[in-house]
């Protein structure tokens, strides 16, 4: 009896004693597991061993040194497209400037210190009706409208005349003038003004004083029919 006793006990201790060291072998491999450097398992390990804490200044290292690259890359660029401006030529263009229009000045007065002075010369030039004029066929009782009369002198007081109907008929001719004692300007035709129809207008005689404006008044009659009429004229713009 004790020496069967005796047997079971030492199957107990070594029972015992081996439990003991498979528990250490065991803690041991778990530990040797889960425990190794978690920058190196991580890459190896499955995922159920993602837990092991993440190294955070190695990632900022590293986003840093990313930023680094991206900022080289782009200072690159710059100094490129610095490099294309300083090769344009560029030409600023001058600014545009609107300027209001010309008025019209108008035909130029007629020199009054010339005329108080009875001065032919200063006649020479052109000068136009500055209003109607009408003729009325003497035997048709046709009439015609003179918007065109135009006459020019040269520094002696001698011209021609044209006038145009707006009929489209003309007339011309060549007349005379000259100062008179009381300073009046007398332009005369020599003859009946022969006209593109085949008629002619009766021989004019003019009588003109200046006027404040610059213009001339000129009582223009026709001595073989016995008909006159105040007439504007002024100096032709050219």
């Amino acid at each position: 009896m004790d020496a069967k006793g005796d047997n079971s006990n030492s199957m107990g201790r070594f029972l015992t004693i081996f439990g003991a060291f498979l528990l250490v072998g065991l803690t041991a491999f778990l530990a040797a597991i889960l425990l190794p450097a978690c920058g190196v398992w991580n890459r190896v390990a499955p995922s159920w061993f993602a837990w092991c804490p993440i190294n955070a200044q190695a990632q900022v290292e590293t986003r840093l040194a990313a930023l680094e690259v991206e900022a080289l890359d782009l200072r690159t660029r710059i100094a490129a497209r610095e490099r294309e401006l300083a090769l344009m030529q560029c030409t600023p263009k001058p600014p545009v400037i609107e300027l209001p229009p010309l008025k019209d000045p108008g035909p130029p007065p007629i020199d009054r210190e010339a005329w108080t002075e009875r001065d032919i010369a200063s006649l020479e030039g052109c000068w136009e009706l500055d209003s109607n004029f009408s003729t009325t066929h003497r035997d048709t009782g046709e009439q015609s409208t003179y918007k065109t009369w135009r006459i020019c002198f040269d520094t002696q007081g001698n011209g021609e005349e044209e006038m145009r109907a707006d009929n489209g008929n003309t007339c011309s001719g060549i007349v005379r003038s000259q100062f008179n004692a009381r300073g009046v300007l007398e332009i005369e035709e020599p003859a009946n003004l022969r006209c593109s129809d085949g008629g002619f207008i009766y021989r004019l005689s003019s009588r003109c004083t200046l006027k404040g404006d610059g213009t001339a008044a000129c009582e223009v009659s026709q001595p073989e029919v016995g008909r006159s009429a105040i007439l504007n004229f002024r100096r032709a713009t050219r």
